[in-house]
C-alpha cells in the first residue's frame, strides 16, 4: 500500500456507506460537487476491489440526495403543486420511510457485536448484497 499505510478497516467503510446512503458525508467518503457524486478521500487507502464496491454503493447516496432535493423543493411549493404532484410526494415519502427502516436494520447488523466482530458480521460484500 502507498506510504506503508494500512487499508481501511471494512467496518469503517460500511459505517461511512450507511451515512452516504442518507446523503451524509462519512469520515472517508465525501460528496464532491465537482464530480457530482460521493468519492473516497484521497488519503484513504482502499483496495481496488473495495473501491469498486464503494463507488457502486455510493450511487445510492447520490440517488437519495436527488430524490430528497426534489421532495424538498416540491414540499415548499406544495400550495402551487397539482394533486398528482402532491400524491407523488407522499408516495415517495412513504417509500423513504421504508428505506430508513432498511438502513436501521443494516446499522443494527453492523453494530450487533463489538467493533472486532462487526466487520465480520456485515462486511462490504454482504452490504452490497443487501442493497
Amino acid at each position: 500500500m502507498p506510504g506503508g499505510q494500512e487499508p481501511l478497516n471494512e467496518d469503517l467503510i460500511v459505517r461511512d456507506l450507511l451515512f452516504v446512503f442518507q446523503g451524509i458525508n462519512g469520515q472517508y467518503i465525501h460528496f464532491s460537487h465537482l464530480d457530482d457524486g460521493f468519492i473516497v478521500t484521497p488519503n484513504a487507502v482502499v483496495s481496488p476491489a473495495a473501491k469498486k464496491l464503494i463507488n457502486e454503493l455510493s450511487e445510492l447516496g447520490w440517488l437519495f440526495r436527488k430524490v430528497n432535493d426534489w421532495l424538498s423543493r416540491n414540499f415548499e411549493l406544495q400550495a402551487h403543486c397539482t394533486q398528482v404532484t402532491q400524491s407523488l410526494c407522499f408516495a415517495i415519502q412513504a417509500e423513504l420511510t421504508e428505506y430508513y427502516r432498511l438502513l436501521a436494520i443494516l446499522e443494527s447488523q453492523r453494530s450487533k457485536y463489538g467493533p472486532e466482530e462487526a466487520a465480520n458480521y456485515l462486511n462490504l460484500k454482504k452490504l452490497y448484497l443487501w442493497v
